[in-house]
């Protein structure tokens, strides 16, 4: 890691090389290392680290990512942490819900937030996650709103996501 951190501006390449090599290492020590770039006074580590801890799975760097939103996103490689919690983040179960839901209820304009998000949370695979309050529940794709029913906001309702027959109709 020495080397990531010894480069003035770190490359699209030089960032997939350190999260490759982080994710093949022991998750203790990489989770380390991980933290050590998120304390750098330094932008691209800390967001380079926050990527790396979410895709080993911290959900402190969820905390983190939601504390620290607003200035985040507006990072040249913010996507890079959205990437990590859609496609590599893995839950730990209901346990996650709480983390998951601070992201979701920031009602962030930030790119991809909340569909990675919605995917992390799609991903516990809990009944828990169809009891969120429906922010959660329709950013996460779990349920619907049935607006041909309910005319509106007022009595709007949710029913299960349409099958693969009911939406062909």
């Amino acid at each position: 890691m020495n080397w990531y951190q010894s480069i003035t501006d770190p490359s699209p390449i030089d960032d997939q090389r350190l999260l490759v090599n982080l994710d093949r290492g022991n998750s203790q020590d990489t989770l380390r290392l991980a933290r050590e770039l998120i304390a750098s006074p330094l932008p691209n580590n800390h967001v380079i680290g926050l990527t790396a801890a979410i895709r080993l799975g911290s959900d402190s760097a969820i905390a983190t990512l939601a504390r620290e939103l607003p200035a985040l996103r507006a990072h040249s490689k913010f996507h890079r942490i959205t990437e990590a919690l859609h496609t590599y983040y893995q839950p730990h179960g209901d346990s996650s819900i709480g983390v998951l839901q601070q992201l979701v209820f920031l009602h962030s304009d930030a790119p991809g937030i909340d569909a990675a998000a919605g995917s992390a949370l799609q991903k516990i695979g809990s009944k828990a996650v169809c009891y969120l309050p429906w922010p959660s529940c329709l950013i996460a794709g779990i349920l619907r709103p049935n607006y041909a029913q309910h005319g509106s906001l007022d009595t709007l309702r949710f029913s299960s996501m349409p099958t693969a027959t009911s939406a062909t109709r």
